[in-house]
């Protein structure tokens, strides 16, 4: 776990870690041992179900996938520590450059994608691909392509982070999303809506700013009854809001 740690705070957003308990522990059973030693936060995802098996019967056992989502690497993490981070950086490399052969006019669509510039990545489309034939009008449409797979990407995320009690998250993500659209009436026409809706859920965003330093503080320093009544006190001083329901599970985690 610390190397893994160790590799999210090192690649950040461009690294997701998906953590499986494989031992039998009911959730609660395992999310206290998780807070108890630390190892919560980061974005990192816990889950019981296996998105699939290595094979492997030992533990720790790992499997990396790339960008395209192909298993690179499966094994002991220890052992292959150096191996994952190479990889870690070649594929991150791939999703913002692309391959090497790919034509000049379509990396620069991706690197401005990657960025975050979906308006610029919008007119650099607009503006090269009338003109480009044969491989390059192929690699134009691909990116175009996943410039739409990627934005549709980011409007579910931020549903998501609204439903499920991450409305601080989900404003501060759509406010970044909506600034590279501006330049872009259809890209606009899409984003600000979801953006405007996160805004107007003041209920959650309050809850969410009551429980934040909290949760930091379960991440930061494990369980402790004062903070498990804490967590416990913002479920019912923001009862009926995702985010209440999220700070009850916490104040589970949180209490000795």
């Amino acid at each position: 776990m610390p190397a893994t740690i160790k590799l999210k705070e090192e690649f950040g957003d461009d690294l997701a870690i998906v953590l499986v308990e494989s031992q039998g522990a009911d959730e609660e059973g395992f999310m206290k041992f998780a807070a108890a030693r630390k190892w919560l936060g980061r974005d990192m995802l816990w889950t019981r179900e296996r998105p699939f098996s290595t094979g492997a019967g030992g533990l720790p056992n790992f499997a990396l996938l790339d960008e395209e989502g192909r298993v690179v690497l499966m094994g002991n993490p220890l052992s292959l520590h150096g191996q994952i981070e190479d990889e870690i950086t070649a594929a991150i490399a791939r999703a913002r450059k692309g391959p090497k052969d790919l034509p000049k006019s379509a990396a620069k669509v991706r690197g401005m994608v990657a960025k975050g510039d979906w308006a610029k990545a919008q007119k650099q489309l607009e503006r090269e691909l009338p003109k480009a034939e044969g491989e390059e009008a192929q690699a134009l449409q691909a990116e175009a392509a996943e410039l739409e797979r990627r934005l549709d990407a980011q409007l579910a995320r931020l549903r998501w982070l609204l439903e499920n009690g991450y409305a601080d998250r989900a404003q501060e993500q759509a406010e970044a999303l909506v600034k590279g659209c501006k330049g872009s009436d259809a890209l606009l026409a899409r984003t600000e809506p979801l953006a405007q809706e996160i805004a107007g859920a003041e209920a959650e965003l309050a809850a969410a700013k009551a429980l934040g330093k909290l949760e930091a503080a379960l991440y930061a320093d494990g369980p402790d009854a004062k903070l498990a009544k804490r967590l416990a006190k913002v479920a019912e001083d923001h009862a009926g809001t995702r985010v209440a329901a999220r700070a009850a599970v916490l104040a589970g985690w949180a209490d000795q």
